[in-house]
This record gives structure tokens, C-alpha cells and sequence, in this order.
């Protein structure tokens, strides 16, 4: 049997500061979300985009902590890259132990 609510728990860890955060995989809505933004060739709206997808990745935490906008435009552009792609890869990454 798969054990769909093994998906539901992955999370991935993220220091924010002096927060902690448990950040869980991407759900449906949000990764084709995710998919549509990889599409989008203008920068300017590219880096917009991103910003909301990493607010929304973020705000999926198990400990409840809400990021605000302005948390994410005060990341380092280096870091906001970074919570995207992890987020992603956890995403597509298959449960290593699917029993």
C-alpha cells in the first residue's frame, strides 16, 4: 500500500533569521504554479513571480511563522533562489521508502 500522508509530512528545513522553519512540499496548486512561472521570459515579472512563489513556499511551514513580502524582498536574491529550488526538488524528488 502507499501511504499517501507520507507525502504530506515531507519537509525540508530553512533558518530565517533567528526562525526555524519546516517547510512542507509543494502542493498541486502550488506547483503548477511553479511550472507556469518557469515559463515566463520576462525578468522583471520573472522576479515578481518568484517572490510570490517563495512567500507561498514558505508560508507552507509546520511551525505556522507567516513570512510577509517584505521578508522575502530583504532575502538575499541568492537565498530566494535557493528556498524555490529546494522547495521544487523536494516536490519532485520520490519518497525514498514508498512502504
Amino acid at each position: 500500500m502507499i501511504n499517501l500522508n507520507d507525502y504530506e509530512n515531507r519537509t525540508i528545513e530553512f533558518k530565517i533569521g533567528n526562525k526555524t522553519v519546516s517547510v512542507k512540499e509543494a502542493s498541486n496548486n502550488l506547483y503548477e504554479k511553479m511550472i507556469n512561472y518557469e515559463a515566463i521570459t520576462d525578468n522583471k515579472e520573472a522576479i515578481k513571480e518568484q517572490r510570490k512563489l517563495v512567500l507561498e513556499q514558505l508560508n507552507r511551514n509546520k511551525e505556522g511563522i507567516k513570512f510577509t513580502t517584505k521578508d522575502i524582498e530583504e532575502l538575499p536574491q541568492a537565498a530566494v533562489i535557493r528556498v524555490y529550488q529546494e522547495v521544487g526538488m523536494l516536490t519532485r524528488k520520490a519518497l525514498e521508502n514508498p512502504n
